[in-house]
């Protein structure tokens, strides 16, 4: 699960540019079928963290913020999954690209699923927190 602390707006969020998916290509399972939000964008924020497993990996993934872009860092712990043993670690510019193509995760594996970005709890508390900032 996600951590919400300390996540911040940023003045782009106003204009969409860091709207990265949306919640189109979920299953009905997924969600619950409503057309207005099925075209909702999901805002990738600033201090977001998630713990995952993607492979055989564990990943500790982080948002941040460097004039007013976003950067992506991750942290490997291999199978640790008190995520105290840290293998590798890097930043980068493209969503965790690099990341995925170094443990060859980018056929199976996405952006969404990794940040738990399919949790309909989660994408409704992203966008209310933009939603806040920026009303429609």
């Amino acid at each position: 699960m996600p951590s919400y602390t300390c996540l911040r707006i940023l003045d782009l969020h106003n204009e969409a540019k860091v709207f990265d998916f949306t919640t189109k290509d979920m299953s009905n399972e997924e969600r619950n079928y409503n057309a207005e939000e099925e075209w909702s964008l999901i805002p990738l924020l600033p201090g977001y963290v998630a713990f995952t497993t993607a492979g055989k990996n564990q990943f500790k993934l982080l948002i941040l913020k460097s004039n007013n872009q976003l950067l992506f860092f991750w942290e490997e712990f291999s199978l640790d999954v008190s995520y105290s043993n840290r293998k590798a670690h890097s930043i980068e510019r493209l969503a965790f690209y690099c990341m995925l193509k170094k443990y060859s995760l980018e056929s199976n594996t996405t952006i969404r699923s990794i940040l738990d970005l399919y949790d309909l709890q989660v994408i409704n508390k992203l966008q209310k927190l933009v939603y806040e900032k920026f009303p429609l």
